[in-house]
C-alpha cells in the first residue's frame, strides 16, 4: 500500500484515506493475531484482583491430616499430612506468651516454597479460595474459611498477566478506531 504515497493527490483523497485507515488495521489486526498466538492461555493464577491479597497475622495451630478412604465406618488408611494448616487468631499472655483463640479460626493453605516445623506466629499474605469442611475431634462438621498463600512469583505473575492484558486491549482499541473511520468515511 505505499503506492498511495507515490500517486499525486491520492493520500489526501477519500480513497487514500480510506486506504491508510485499512492498512492501519490490518496492521494492528495481525498484531493481535500475533499477541494471542503467542499468549494463548493468559491466566492470572490464584489473584484475579490485586484488592483480594490479605495480609494475615494468625497462629498456625496444625497441620491437618488427609483422610483415608471412608467404607462405612470405617477409614482405610492414609495417615499423611496435607500442606494445610488450621489457623487461628491468638493472644498473648504474659504466663503463657502466644495462645491461639477462637475468635477467628480458618485453613491456610502454603505454598510450595513455604514449610513450617512448628505451631506458632505466621504473618503472610493470601487470598481466599473458598471453604473446606473440617471434622473435629469429636466427629462434628463446620466448615472454615480457605486461604491460599500468595508468593512473590503469584504477585509477579499477576502484574505481567495484567500488563498483557492491558496490551491486548490496546490493540482492540487500535482496531475499533480505525474500524470507526473508514466506517466514517465510508457513510
Amino acid at each position: 500500500m505505499d503506492f498511495i504515497n507515490e500517486i499525486a493527490n491520492l493520500k489526501t483523497s477519500e480513497i487514500g484515506i480510506l486506504l491508510t485507515e485499512t492498512k492501519a488495521l490490518i496492521e494492528t489486526n495481525t498484531a493481535l493475531i500475533s499477541f494471542n498466538k503467542e499468549h494463548p492461555n493468559l491466566g492470572y493464577g490464584i489473584i484475579k484482583d490485586i484488592s483480594e491479597v490479605q495480609n494475615i497475622n494468625c497462629y498456625v495451630n496444625y497441620r491437618i491430616k488427609k483422610s483415608g478412604t471412608k467404607i462405612g465406618d470405617f477409614t482405610i488408611g492414609n495417615d499423611s499430612y496435607s500442606d494445610e494448616y488450621f489457623i487461628s487468631s491468638y493472644s498473648y499472655s504474659q504466663i503463657f506468651g502466644y495462645l491461639p483463640s477462637d475468635d477467628w479460626t480458618a485453613v491456610l493453605q502454603l505454598s510450595e516454597a513455604s514449610s513450617l516445623s512448628e505451631s506458632g506466629i505466621y504473618e503472610t499474605s493470601v487470598v481466599e479460595i473458598g471453604t473446606t469442611r473440617l471434622i473435629d475431634s469429636k466427629g462434628f462438621e463446620k466448615d472454615y474459611p480457605r486461604y491460599r498463600e500468595v508468593t512473590q512469583e503469584d504477585l509477579d505473575k499477576y502484574y505481567q498477566v495484567n500488563e498483557l492484558v492491558s496490551q491486548q486491549n490496546e490493540l482492540n482499541h487500535l482496531i475499533n478506531m480505525s474500524i470507526n473511520r473508514i466506517t466514517e468515511r465510508l457513510s
